[in-house]
């Protein structure tokens, strides 16, 4: 039973990982660097399009930290971060429905890092002679 729930634990990890990462590179860094002009909220709270970028830059970097087990926790950090930065900007415009949602969108970067990287849980598991799933 404790092999099964080892696998099923790392496999939802790794898809959890996987889907913040595609969503920071995607969504929230390629996309604005591409048009920063979409996002018209951050020009509300007077973020120029330079700081949207540097933005988005930052954001990019954050979801590719964390892609890498050496660095998942300075990604993880990074991608927190950006969170809190994101719910600033939406309450600083009044938009507080926004603010809630983003606030519990920081739930997936705060179960994984208690969860860990899933590579690093598979080493681990496999250097301590703990039987494979």
């Amino acid at each position: 039973m404790s092999a099964n729930l080892a696998k099923v634990m790392k496999a939802l990890v790794s898809l959890a990982l996987l889907v913040f990462v595609m969503i920071g590179l995607s969504v929230m860094g390629i996309r604005t660097l591409l048009d920063p002009d979409r996002f018209d909220f951050f020009n509300q709270v007077g973020l120029s399009r330079v700081g949207v970028q540097a933005w988005a830059v930052y954001t990019v970097v954050g979801a590719l930290l964390m892609a890498h087990p050496r660095t998942f926790v300075v990604g993880c950090i990074m991608l927190l971060l950006n969170n809190l930065f994101i719910i600033g900007v939406f309450v600083s415009s009044g938009d507080l429905a926004r603010a809630a949602t983003e606030a519990l969108a920081m739930g997936l970067p705060i179960v994984l890092l208690l969860l860990g990287h899933p590579y690093t849980l598979w080493r681990g598991r496999r250097k301590s002679g703990a039987p494979q799933p």
